[in-house]
């Protein structure tokens, strides 16, 4: 009986070893052999231990109580190093969906297939002459300066140098010219009556009645129809004369 009990100890001790070695073997994927250890990519299978790849790709149709299938390697978009898009599943036939971009970035925009990015430009868009502008992903370019008069978008257009002339004289200017504000002039008419165009107390060029002009001025209206030149003005009430005041 010890016998027995002694060979059955040993039997067990020797089946161990082989069955661990035997597991390990039907699990991991196996190296291709020209004996035919096990199934290379693209031949047919019907476990994914059959495969040296460890994956059996099997179709959804079934043909009669079998069902067969292509050995493949898969792939992950990890292992693929893509984080947008899709790719295809190693040689599997199927597609990954590897995720979306967040803005500015785009899939493929870096220039890598699958991968996020942005490419910014590096010249101002055509016309831009002045200011800055977007560069596409996130930063900004420097498109220059302007000469005066001109000034960025001032003619009406972002980001070009420009200018919008006045069309009317300012208030209370009523003869000779005035700039308009970009180069040119505005004529704002011309005097009569006896009326030079100088400068009153009220507008620096308008229409009105030289020093020694009689009957014109009066104590409420002298500063703004008699000249004051550069001296002061004043005015005789009694008759009505503009005078300067040195």
């Amino acid at each position: 009986m010890s016998r027995l009990v002694s060979l059955a100890g040993r039997i067990t001790l020797t089946l161990f070893p082989l069955l661990a070695v035997s597991g390990a073997l039907l699990v991991a994927p196996r190296s291709a052999r020209a004996d035919g250890g096990c199934k290379p990519d693209g031949t047919r299978c019907a476990t994914n231990i059959s495969c040296c790849s460890g994956h059996c790709m099997k179709p959804t149709v079934t043909h009669g109580r079998a069902l067969f299938g292509t050995c493949c390697t898969p792939t992950t978009c990890t292992a693929a190093g893509a984080n947008c898009g899709t790719i295809p599943d190693g040689d599997c036939g199927d597609t990954l969906n590897c995720g979306t971009c967040m803005a500015p970035n785009t899939c493929g925009g870096g220039g890598t297939p699958n991968v996020c990015g942005c490419t910014p430009i590096t010249t101002c868009p055509a016309g831009d002459n002045c200011g800055s502008v977007s560069d596409g992903c996130g930063g900004t370019l420097n498109c220059g300066t302007c000469t005066a008069p001109d000034t960025c978008g001032g003619g009406g257009v972002a980001n070009q140098c420009g200018c919008t002339p006045a069309t009317t004289c300012p208030d209370g200017d009523n003869c000779g010219t005035a700039s308009d504000g970009c180069g040119g002039t505005l004529s704002c008419g011309t005097c009569t009556d006896g009326q030079v165009c100088g400068s009153t107390a009220v507008s620096e060029q308008a229409c009105c009645y030289p020093s020694g002009t009689m009957g014109v001025c009066t104590s409420s209206n002298f500063d703004t129809v008699c000249c004051t030149g550069t001296l002061g003005v004043g005015c005789t009430i009694a008759t009505g004369t503009c005078f300067a005041v040195p």
